[in-house]
């Protein structure tokens, strides 16, 4: 797992190393962000199959990394017996194609594990968003841990 977890790291940053093309610094390119996302898969039981997220991380000119945390579905949320077991984490890595100054195509790869640290996922998929000052609304359609889920969400740049 951890040899995974370093390859996904080194991609990234090769992937960001290798998109810089002036002669500024990478510092100066990068940019903080945070997203929330509601990722809702076809069941019957729309508490049980859907899953809040919180994601932060550094964007690039056209690649970002991030970590996420999250909660594996809405179902038992806030109960007594919840554990960490049905939280998560996850590496993520995307690039994103700009189709307009904004709108934008991007496609993501992601690494994670529930918090027992028991069950690996990865998380594979390509999204749309569409950019307003420094808030991005983003629809996102990924495989996640085997599943199809949709994720629409909001993202604020710093």
């Amino acid at each position: 797992m951890k040899k995974i977890l370093s390859l996904l790291f080194l991609l990234s940053s090769f992937l960001m190393v290798s998109q810089e093309t002036k002669k500024d610094s990478l510092s100066s390119k990068l940019n903080p962000y945070a997203s929330i996302g509601l990722s809702i898969s076809n069941t019957n039981d729309f508490t049980l199959g859907s899953y809040p997220s919180l994601e932060i991380g550094l964007m690039g000119k056209n690649i970002s990394a991030g970590l996420i945390i999250g909660r594996g579905s809405l179902k038992g949320l806030g109960e007594k017996n919840d554990d960490i077991s049905n939280y998560f984490s996850e590496l993520k890595t995307s690039v994103s194609i700009p189709i307009s100054k904004k709108v934008g195509t991007y496609g993501l790869l992601g690494l994670g594990t529930y918090g027992n640290f028991k069950h690996a996922f990865i998380e594979y998929g390509a999204g749309f968003s569409y950019s307003f000052n420094k808030l991005s609304y983003f629809v996102q359609s990924s495989n996640w841990d085997g599943v199809w889920y949709v994720t629409p969400g909001i993202t604020l740049n710093f």
